[in-house]
This record gives structure tokens, C-alpha cells and sequence, in this order.
């Protein structure tokens, strides 16, 4: 396994769970070769480097759910999310990326509401807090993007993009995905899918 450079604090946590020979550190043998192959993409998902279907996701979170403390409960908020692709959203009902139209409406199961002054509550991987936050503008996201930094679609011309104070939300449809940016850090993109 060749070893990349890890940006992502979680992925290093993961990547240094492997045995030195895996990391490249001594020439020992491997006494669980398996577990070392997948840790190592865990962290190369958590990076970033790869991408990962819906079934690896699953046995990842399955893996990662038997694991203890602060940092793998970070990560298996993360695996669930990209899993489920969907929060609860006010009242607990569900909200994914196609109940938003291009209006910004929310078209829930008995109704159609306006995103704008909704509270939204993030995933706690991007805030690190349990929080709700409101939807304060509205905007057109194809100022915001060109394509979908999940799937590389060319994001439509009236998709929309959901600003609140602290982060943005981007629902494709292209992927279903509800993906979030904070607001000071838009490089980094795939860092919050």
C-alpha cells in the first residue's frame, strides 16, 4: 500500500491505525493483512481520494460502528451520511435534494414550503455541535459551481444554492445529494460530501 499525505485529521487517525508495515515504517509481517487493506481505504474515502458505493458504505459503517471514542464516532457520522443522503429536517421529516425545486421550495409529503427561514440542522461531522441554523438567502448555485463535486454532472443553470449565516447548502439532483460548504472554506469541496 503506498502511503499518500493525509490532510484530513480523521483519515490520518485511521491511516495510523495500520501496523507500521502498512504504513511503511518496518519490514514485519502483517498479522491481519484484511483489517489493514480496510482501514486503508476508510481513510483514502475520508480523504477523498476515492469513491465508494452504497455496499461499501454499509460494510464500513457496520466496521467502523464497533469502534469506540470521539474520532470514530466523527467518521461514522460521516459514513452514515454519505450513506443515507438525507437529514431530518424541521419536525423530523425527511428532507433529501429532490424535495427542493428550483424555486427553493421543500415539497414535503403534505405540502410545499419555502426553504427560506427554515432551520436546518446540519450534520454534526460539518459543525462538530448538535445545532439548527436558518436558511437566510435563496441564491442560483451556478455562480457557486460549475459542475458536482460528487458525480463531475454540470450543475443546472436554476439549481439552487441555500445560504445560511455559517454554511452553504447544495442539494443535487444530479446524485440526490444534499452536500455542505462552509462558508469560509469552499476549496476544499469534497471535504464535506
Amino acid at each position: 500500500m503506498s502511503a499518500i499525505f493525509y490532510t484530513n485529521n480523521d483519515a490520518r487517525y485511521v491511516f495510523n491505525k495500520m501496523c507500521s508495515f502498512h504504513r511503511e515504517q518496518s519490514s514485519h509481517d502483517c498479522s491481519n493483512k484484511l483489517a489493514c487493506e480496510r482501514v486503508h481505504r476508510i481513510a483514502n474515502w475520508l480523504q477523498g481520494v476515492v469513491k465508494e458505493n452504497d455496499v461499501w458504505l454499509q460494510d464500513s459503517l457496520t466496521y467502523v460502528g464497533h469502534r469506540s471514542g470521539e474520532t470514530w464516532g466523527q467518521i461514522r457520522d460521516r459514513l452514515e451520511t454519505a450513506l443515507n443522503n438525507f437529514y431530518s429536517g424541521p419536525d423530523d421529516e425527511m428532507l433529501t435534494a429532490m424535495d427542493i425545486d428550483d424555486n427553493g421550495d421543500w415539497h414535503r409529503s403534505f405540502d410545499k414550503v419555502s426553504m427560506l427561514d427554515v432551520n436546518l440542522s446540519p450534520p454534526r461531522n460539518i459543525t462538530g455541535h448538535n445545532d439548527e441554523i436558518k436558511v437566510i438567502m435563496i441564491s442560483k448555485a451556478s455562480g457557486f459551481l460549475a459542475s458536482c463535486p460528487y458525480c463531475n454532472c454540470a450543475i443546472p443553470e436554476d439549481n439552487v444554492l441555500l445560504i445560511t449565516e455559517r454554511l452553504k447548502l447544495l442539494p443535487t439532483r444530479c446524485c440526490n445529494k444534499l452536500i455542505w460548504y462552509k462558508n469560509e472554506d469552499i476549496i476544499d469541496l469534497k471535504e464535506y460530501i
